[in-house]
């Protein structure tokens, strides 16, 4: 059943002088007398609205009417609703004439009208994979279109798929999306499955997505292992780094010369002729001051003793 139009009304009427007698101050803050002026300075006058041209009205106009003609902004209100009803109304029943004409029927459905129907049903099942096509008792997604008079599009398609997950109606798979290892459930073990909820949703790898996109978003799928070349450079930065933390450890300045004492490898029992050398040209750069810090090391007492002598 469509909704008549309410009736119209005149399109303008001559704006009463005595209207605004009586009129109490408004929510804005401006009497009626202030509207009353603003509207002759602006030259309003009383008109048929549509919900579009009361959406354009400015803050004081629409004042204006609401203030002195009310009725214009309801009869707009309700011009609208009635579209809104008719436009839904429409909708039922074209898909009311789409299921007649070809539900049950053999009719062919036309290039245009078949090609938009298959579009929809493509996008439902790549994004539905647990939907299981080839079983007859699948049809009553279809079924549940045709008997709320609803058109085949994506969104009524999954609708009617969750409608049908949970009364038990349709067959699923589980195992194809990974929510378990049967290959079909339906009826009671569909509604009390453990993952019932994972099996009337959507899948998060549609057909939309690509490949790169689908990997970057599941971490799960990204190796843990280090491939060995990765693993041998990052020993080498440790080891490097070591090495320098070794190096700034065993260093001392005095004036405008570095030492840097490496620990000297041992080569048996006592120190060799070169080892000798080297540790007396050591003591040589030391200051006083450094040789005494020194000696609170028992390491290097220990190097000074078997040098035998300080």
């Amino acid at each position: 059943m469509f909704i008549l139009p309410v009736q119209k009304r005149s399109k303008t009427r001559v704006f009463n002088e005595g209207v605004t007698a009586g009129t109490a101050k408004v929510s804005s803050g401006k009497s009626g007398a202030e509207l009353k002026a603003l509207g002759e300075r602006n030259g309003w006058a009383d008109q048929e609205l549509t919900a579009h041209e009361v959406g354009q009205l400015s803050a004081d106009h629409y004042l204006w009417f609401s203030t002195f003609f009310p009725d214009r902004l309801e009869h707009a209100a309700q011009l609208a609703s009635n579209q809104r009803r008719n436009k839904e109304e429409m909708k039922k029943v074209d898909a009311q004439q789409f299921w007649t004409r070809y539900w049950g029927t053999g009719t062919q459905a036309s290039p245009e009208e078949a090609k938009r129907v298959l579009s929809e049903l493509e996008r439902f099942t790549a994004r539905y994979p647990q939907f299981l096509t080839d079983k007859n008792e699948n049809s009553c997604v279809l079924e549940h279109l045709k008997d709320n008079d609803l058109p085949v599009t994506y969104q009524n398609l999954v609708h009617a798929f969750e409608a049908c997950v949970l009364s038990g109606r349709v067959v699923v798979s589980p195992a194809r999306i990974g929510a378990g290892t049967e290959e079909e459930v339906t009826g009671d073990v569909l509604t009390q499955h453990r993952n019932v909820r994972v099996l009337m949703s959507a899948q998060s790898r549609p057909d939309d997505v690509s490949a790169d996109d689908f990997y970057r978003s599941h971490k799960e799928l990204h190796p843990t292992e280090i491939p060995p070349i990765i693993a041998a450079r990052n020993a080498k930065a440790q080891a490097t780094a070591k090495y320098f933390q070794a190096a700034a450890n065993a260093t001392s300045e005095s004036g405008f010369t570095r030492v840097v004492d490496y620990p000297q490898e041992s080569h048996g029992p006592a120190y060799s002729e070169v080892e000798k050398a080297s540790f007396r040209n050591l003591l040589k750069n030391l200051s006083a001051n450094e040789y005494q810090e020194r000696l609170q090391d028992p390491e290097f007492v220990a190097a000074v003793n078997r040098l035998g002598g300080k």
